[in-house]
């Protein structure tokens, strides 16, 4: 005790205070935590409740030392509020609270709104509290903890759901039914089975809900009572859960024939299986009043007929209506009968049928095409038949009617409106002259720019000519397009041809410098109309692809601005730096993300890796992996920091196996799949097999690796835009790694030096 005193004393007069643990709330960095905070330090209700509300969103930990305080306001409201805001956040502590409530509640709304609260919780602890619950004999807290009971799914609760089967009142009865199902369903299998003969038809519409087809086999007995004994909608419930069969037609026949309008259409597609005479004379009456025309045609496709006499019969009678001719025509196309499009044919003469409505029913149909009956069609049609039978074959991706499609197209102009989608579903060559007359007189319906697509997939080197011809008529994103069918065919040829076309616009000037380009890629040539080329005043992205088709990197281009010096220097090889920045580096971060590309002295990358941005590390690591001595030691200390996945795979790149690199490719690839999977086969060339085990399914998830065909060395890219905050352009190639390039507002990129057919784009943002 004096030493107590003596301490408080000391404490005194010291000023020394104890240290006491500030709330986390207070100091945090999150803005947001800290107006909470003060909201709910507030002597305002207004100013509490409202804090309550948006804590809802925020980090648990930080915010309940204010919260837990307010579940003892004296102002209800707020009180309530915070129990509400602990068991949004799952707080066990909240638990014996809740139950405090439950316990004094006088009123049975009081008392439900509390038992909700607690199971939203979702504290284990909880369940035996819930099964005592059920000792409560008020009918709302019964069906709420019974309720709760199936949704938490609480284990030893059958024995007590089992005896409320026999509590007085149906909407308990029927709640503990529901309950067991999702319990116990084959547990207390045969005590649903029981209920499917109480004297309520609540109890028993939920015992019919919760039986699975698997449970048929024992409830089927009971099931088959209730068929003959059952309400309405107990029957149709019974016959949508059984199979169709002899014992279920008589019911399902009563309940056709004796349903009302408004319960028609739920009876209607209760049916499927193989119908037979009797059964399908009743759904033709159906069909024939027109009143069930959407269920009908629903429901036509699951259906089979014992005998397709009846239908040809009834298609072909001049006594049946449009309805019925259409219900028996979509029942024909589910047989495999040889003479259906005979019948059909027969009924499109006699004006039964439309050509138009003919072609919709085998535009779906999993069968070949009656070909030959479909041309019949497309001759003889009229102009909407000849059109439906277009898209018919366009449906089905078919080019077998190109032949008669081109015949017609001059005396049924309408039929141009679908030569691009034919061409485009198919790719028959035998719609490329067409695409290519429209190219040299473009249509007013029908633009340049949906030919060029799609002539982009089926044109071959002997429609280059033509294509080529069109170069001057185009603008803009045309001839983008035109360019990216040209080159993929590039040939010297084909490169001569382009000499001879006029210069009518900048942006074919812009095309045939990127051709100009590409044949100095090849060795080819160059294009006599450039010989004299001189770099322009204000030059632009193609002049300086120009310049390094004629000069290479000989030559360094004068007066260029930042972004055009990094555009050229990415067009050169990742050797030697060029020579104007040996001595003096740039300080224009463009210029510094693309010098880093290049093979300098290790301590120079190794201050650019340390200091540099995203882009630059990304160059730096290429340039490592390419020109430095594989498994450096340096290299480790940069993995173990470095959290971009493109930098970490192009150090792996540089890297034989080590028994960390494991875990690390397999965060990699989980960032980056595509990169990954492009890149796996170069980094585990050489992996002994264990470690090849231990990357698990890895290689299986990432999918096929890329094809390794004829490599491209050259690869172009146009983008619609380029965003405002993109730092750079990441290029995947497998087995060079990854490069960071600029991109200029052209929105236009030329990536040279490349091996392999895959490419990979990855942008890189602020």
């Amino acid at each position: 005790m004096k030493a107590t005193l003596l301490m408080a004393i000391w404490w005194f007069l010291s000023g020394v205070t104890p240290a006491v643990t500030p709330a986390p709330g207070i100091f945090s960095q999150n803005p947001e935590i800290r107006q909470v905070v003060r909201f709910l330090s507030s002597e305002s209700v207004q100013d509490i409740l409202t804090g309550l509300d948006r804590s809802q969103n925020l980090p648990w930990g930080e915010i309940r030392t204010y919260v837990v305080p307010l579940t003892t306001h004296k102002n209800p409201k707020i009180s309530a509020r915070a129990v509400q805001v602990m068991v949004h956040h799952k707080d066990p502590d909240a638990s014996s609270m809740i139950r405090q409530t439950i316990a004094h509640s006088i009123q049975a709304k009081e008392r439900v709104a509390a038992i909700n609260l607690l199971g939203a919780l979702e504290n284990p602890a909880d369940h035996a509290f819930f099964l005592r619950l059920l000792r409560i004999e008020n009918q709302e807290t019964r069906v709420a903890v019974i309720s709760w009971i199936a949704k938490l799914k609480i284990p030893n609760a059958v024995m007590p759901l089992i005896q409320l089967l026999e509590d007085s009142r149906d909407v308990v009865r029927a709640e503990a039914v529901r309950a067991l199902a999702a319990v116990a369903q084959k547990q207390a299998l045969l005590s649903i089975i029981s209920r499917l003969s109480d004297s309520s038809q609540i109890v028993r519409q939920a015992a019919i809900a919760v039986l699975k087809p698997e449970d048929l086999p024992l409830a089927r007995h009971a099931l088959m009572r209730l068929l003959q004994s059952g309400s309405r909608a107990e029957r149709i419930e019974i016959i949508k859960l059984m199979p169709f069969g002899p014992e279920i037609k008589p019911h399902y026949l009563d309940l056709l024939r004796t349903s009302k309008n408004e319960e028609m259409p739920s009876v209607i597609q209760l049916f499927s299986g193989t119908m037979d005479l009797e059964m399908l004379k009743e759904f033709v009456n159906l069909a024939s009043t027109g009143s069930y025309q959407q269920q009908l045609q629903e429901i036509a496709p699951k259906i089979m007929v014992t005998s397709v006499e009846p239908l040809y019969t009834w298609i072909l009678s001049p006594q049946s209506n449009p309805n019925i001719r259409n219900f028996c025509a979509l029942l024909l196309m589910n047989s495999p009968d040889p003479r259906t499009p005979e019948i059909l044919r027969r009924a499109w003469r006699l004006g039964y049928f439309s050509g138009a409505h003919i072609t919709f029913l085998y535009r779906n149909l999993k069968e070949p095409l009656p070909v030959q009956f479909l041309f019949e069609l497309f001759s003889d049609g009229t102009p909407a038949d000849k059109s439906a039978v277009v898209e018919t074959f366009i449906h089905r991706k078919d080019d077998r009617l190109a032949p008669l499609f081109l015949n017609a197209l001059r005396g049924t102009p309408e039929l141009s409106l679908l030569l691009l989608g034919y061409a485009q579903a198919t790719g028959s060559r035998l719609l490329v002259k067409p695409l290519l007359e429209i190219l040299k007189t473009p249509q007013i319906k029908i633009s340049r720019r949906d030919v060029l697509m799609a002539l982009k997939d089926i044109a071959a080197v002997e429609d280059m000519p033509a294509i080529i011809a069109a170069g001057p008529d185009l603008q803009r994103d045309e001839l983008v397009l035109w360019s990216e069918i040209l080159w993929p065919r590039f040939s010297a040829p084909l490169f001569t041809s382009l000499d001879r076309l006029p210069l009518t616009t900048p942006e074919l000037e812009k095309e045939l410098s990127f051709f100009q380009l590409l044949a100095s890629t090849r060795r080819l040539p160059g294009l006599t109309r450039f010989r004299k080329f001189r770099m322009p005043a204000n030059p632009q992205l193609h002049h300086i692809w120009m310049h390094y088709a004629l000069h290479g990197a000989s030559e360094v281009p004068q007066k260029l601005t930042p972004s055009l010096q990094a555009a050229w220097m990415d067009l050169l090889p990742a050797g030697a730096p060029p020579a104007q920045f040996v001595r003096a580096l740039p300080a224009d971060p463009h210029l510094l993300m693309a010098l880093a590309r290049f093979n300098w002295p290790r301590e120079r990358l190794a201050a650019w890796f340390d200091k540099g941005g995203t882009c630059v590390r990304i160059n730096v690591s290429h340039a490592w992996m390419r020109h430095q001595p594989r498994n450096d030691a340096r290299v480790w200390s940069w993995i173990e920091k470095e959290n971009h996945p493109l930098v970490l795979l192009n150090l792996l790149l540089g890297m034989d196996y080590d028994p960390r690199t494991v875990d690390i490719l397999k965060k990699v690839c989980r960032a980056q799949p595509e990169a990954c999977r492009n890149h796996l086969p170069v980094l585990t060339a050489g992996w002994p097999k264990p470690a090849l085990a231990a990357l698990g399914e890895l290689p299986v998830a990432l999918g096929d690796t890329p094809r390794t065909g004829t490599p491209s060395h050259m690869m172009r890219f146009h983008f619609p835009s380029v965003p405002s905050n993109l730092s750079c352009l990441a290029v995947g190639n497998p087995g060079q790694g990854f490069r960071a390039l600029s991109i200029l507002p052209e929105s236009d990129l030329a990536v040279l030096h490349l091996t392999g057919e895959t490419v990979t784009l990855h942008p890189q943002y602020r």
